[in-house]
């Protein structure tokens, strides 16, 4: 049977948000570094799609950041270098030393080919990293998942019966990180292009998602890196 290719062109699985219904929705700060502090980040999913968008802005805001690559070659094309340790998200021992020292965690894990070995890499991989930030002391994280999954698009419709497993894994990457005791946020893009960064876009628990680019995914994971407004949220972000 031929593998289908699933990028991160639409997020699945499901979050359970925790933002009272009559949550406003907000722009945000336009693309442009509000960070006081530098701060050092690992990033899980970083070799492309969301991941590499945050990375590209993070590093350019004057941060440092730790990359987990399984295809260490995919960020030859950046202009600032992050540090790079080559393996695979279930390796622990190399998780963890991705982890250490770092003061915030990014995950933006997600199948990139469906076969047994990755249908299980959200869950599996998340269970690593927060086990690693636990030991290693680290509380910040952000994950990227998926936005409304009970109204699946046609593509989704179309790819059902491949696409079951994943659904069903990052349903277990969001109970895992609720229940993880840390500071999270849930970030729950809808389908996503390759647009311009904006900076904005509407922020909320049950907002309609339509689209939005990447960029505009690593632009607010960026400018949450620090702020408790979404602290333990999920949150749906969508352009305007």
């Amino acid at each position: 049977m031929t593998n289908a290719v699933l990028t991160d062109q639409t997020h699945f699985g499901s979050c359970l948000g925790n933002l009272p219904r009559n949550t406003t929705t907000r722009q945000p700060d336009p693309p442009t570094s509000s960070h006081k502090t530098n701060m050092k980040v690992a990033v899980f999913g970083g070799t492309q799609g969301c991941g590499k968008e945050f990375l590209i802005q993070a590093l350019s805001a004057g941060h440092e950041a730790t990359v987990l690559a399984r295809s260490p070659a995919k960020l030859d094309d950046l202009a600032i270098k992050p540090k790079i340790i080559e393996g695979n998200v279930k390796d622990a021992s190399l998780v963890r030393q991705v982890v250490a020292g770092q003061d915030a965690v990014v995950i933006c894990l997600g199948v990139s080919r469906m076969n047994l070995e990755e249908v299980k890499v959200c869950s599996e991989g998340t269970a690593l990293i927060l086990e690693a930030m636990k030991a290693e002391g680290v509380r910040r994280v952000l994950v990227v998942t998926g936005a409304n999954p009970s109204e699946p698009s046609m593509l989704q419709k179309v790819l059902m019966w491949v696409i079951s497993s994943a659904l069903v894994d990052k349903d277990l990457q969001t109970k895992m990180v609720e229940d993880s005791g840390l500071d999270w946020i849930l970030v729950k893009p809808p389908s996503l292009t390759n647009g311009p960064l904006t900076g904005t876009y509407n922020v909320g628990p049950d907002i309609k998602a339509t689209t939005l680019s990447r960029k505009d995914v690593g632009h607010f994971m960026l400018q949450n890196l620090e702020s408790s407004e979404f602290l333990k949220k999920a949150v749906i972000i969508s352009d305007k």
